[in-house]
């Protein structure tokens, strides 16, 4: 990660190192802070205060951006400085919670059919347990076969056999 500072007022050199070494340690041990960008200027607008702080950061995927205004440009700088903190871990929160930080759902076990037991325990094959199901489902359907069954009473083609699964 690299950082460049635009300062364009008196910014008090020990305010300056303490801002990049606390930025810096969000930094360490990842990869996702690419270059940030630290502008620090007096204002002499009357509505707000004498210096704003800016910090811009290309992060992967986004970009953050901490602003904040202050009469004294140390104290902008601090307050961005807190601010952007804030939206990196909030961003590193969203990453770890869409990666599976959840823990896992109970899955409830469906009760198991006696004929599909049969097929496991080899007492049937699956072919012998499919046409079981059909003959039980035909009078349902009204005499016509379950699958595939046409009025000449044939096995039907193989794409009405494939949509009966």
């Amino acid at each position: 990660m690299d950082i460049q500072w635009h300062v364009k007022s008196n910014l008090d050199g020990g305010r300056r190192g303490a801002a990049e070494a606390r930025i810096r340690k969000l930094g360490e041990g990842q990869k996702d802070l690419i270059h940030v960008v630290i502008h620090v200027e007096g204002s002499n607008h009357h509505k707000h205060g004498a210096a704003e702080a800016k910090i811009r950061c290309q992060a992967k995927g986004r970009e953050l951006i901490a602003h904040e205004r202050d009469d004294e440009p140390e104290i902008a700088l601090t307050k961005a400085v807190d601010v952007f903190e804030r939206e990196v871990r909030s961003m590193r929160a969203k990453r770890r919670d869409h990666r599976g930080g959840a823990p896992p759902m109970p899955v409830e076990e469906a009760p198991e059919d006696d004929r599909l037991r049969a097929v496991r325990h080899g007492e049937y094959t699956r072919r012998q347990v499919l046409r079981r199901v059909r003959r039980q489902a035909a009078p349902a359907l009204g005499g016509a076969r379950a699958c595939g069954g046409g009025a000449d009473g044939g096995g039907g083609s193989a794409l009405a056999s494939a949509q009966c699964f």
